[in-house]
This record gives structure tokens, sequence and C-alpha cells, in this order.
């Protein structure tokens, strides 16, 4: 049986020791992987955390042609907010914070591509309600900033807001409600966020009667 001849490349984006420009210039730069998540090189380097091949394919005009999407129509901003915040060692024996590097990947895609910042995929979730999913305070301060809808719901009705309610991110809850979100707004199911909020604490947030200490001690407990 043939190896997939853009095997070499998959393994050249994913293992910062090889020889990954010589690779690249062999092979179709986009080489979508044959699984089923069709990921683009582009998308194995954010995957990977891989911030130099990641700015090199970007100037290669990776996705000029056609935009990185996986099976289920993420985009890599989609991508990227789903990175968790976690120190990793470098090569180095040095830890670093994969999130930050994901950050700045998320903002040199979104300058190129801003028209991508309230993209949806198959289930109508944007980058923003992935990362108030995953509690990504980072990247739910940067695409507001950006200019991302806030109150923009997904195909079950959820604003960003219902699910950093539902997996009690204290922190990203405060800053959407800050950025002026509309925290009664019912999903498909007729659930507000606070109706999904597990915490006394945080209902006495939503009702307004809750005391700022125990929401900050509720925040840094997490």
């Amino acid at each position: 049986m043939l190896k997939d001849p853009g095997d070499r490349l998959r393994r050249a984006i994913k293992d910062p020791g090889l020889r990954r420009q010589r690779q690249i210039h062999r092979f179709d730069i986009r080489n979508p992987d044959p699984g089923p998540g069709r990921y683009t090189s582009l998308a194995w380097a954010a995957a990977y955390g891989h911030e130099e091949i990641f700015e090199y394919l970007l100037n290669l005009g990776h996705d000029e042609e056609e935009l990185s999407r996986d099976a289920e129509n993420n985009t890599i901003l989609i991508l990227l907010a789903g990175v968790r915040n976690s120190p990793t060692p470098n090569a180095q024996g040095r830890e670093y914070d994969i999130q930050d590097i994901a950050l700045r990947m998320a903002r040199m895609y979104y300058e190129r591509y801003p028209y991508l910042i309230d993209w949806s995929n198959v289930h109508g979730k944007t980058a923003l309600h992935v990362a108030a999913t995953k509690g990504n305070e980072g990247f739910v301060r940067m695409f507001c900033d950006l200019g991302a809808d806030f109150d923009l719901p997904d195909l079950q009705g959820n604003t960003p807001l219902h699910y950093a309610s539902s997996w009690n991110h204290v922190a990203v809850l405060q800053l959407l409600i800050e950025r002026g979100c509309q925290f009664a707004a019912r999903n498909n199911e007729g659930f507000t966020a606070s109706d999904y909020a597990f915490s006394y604490v945080r209902q006495g947030f939503f009702n307004g009667d809750a005391d700022k200490s125990d929401f900050a001690a509720l925040g840094s407990a997490q």
C-alpha cells in the first residue's frame, strides 16, 4: 500500500524538530487531512501551537483561495478559541502558556479575515460561544473588543452567556454582562442563563443581590 504523500507534510507541521519549510514547498500547502476532521496544514499548526509555522503559512497565502474549515465547519478562530489555558514545557524545559500563543495566532488570523468573527459552525456556535464554554476569558475579552456579537444565539438558542453560566465560568459571566449582553435572553426551551446557574451566589449575581466579595471568592475558587 502506498503511503499518503501528504503524511510527511502533516508530520512536519506537527513536529517542530523536522525541516518543515522544505516539506511545505514540496506539497500542496493546504494538504487536508484524509481523516474525519479534515484539518489543513494551518489547522494542525494552530492545534499544536506552532506559532512560527502558522504565521509562515498565513504569509504564503494558505487560506486565500479557500478558508480552513473542519468537518463541522469550524474555522481557525473557532478551533483556537477552544484551547485550554495550561502551562506547557518547551524544548528548553521552560514553561509557556499555550493560550497566549493561541491568542496571538487568532489575532493574526482575524487581521486577515475579520469577517469570520461571527462565523458559526454546524451547531450555530461562533468562536465566542466556544471561548465562553471553555472559560477562556482572554479570548472572550478579545472577541468582544473586536466587535463579536455576544448576544448571537446558536441553533439551540443559547448565547455565550448561557454557556458561561452552564460551565460555571464566573469571570466570563461578569465580563459578558459588563459588556452589556442580554442576561435575560431565553433559549429555545425558554431558559435564561440564570436558570443554568448552579450556585446561589451566581443566582444572586444575576438577580442583582449578590455580595461582590462572595462573587470574587467564587471566581478565585475556580
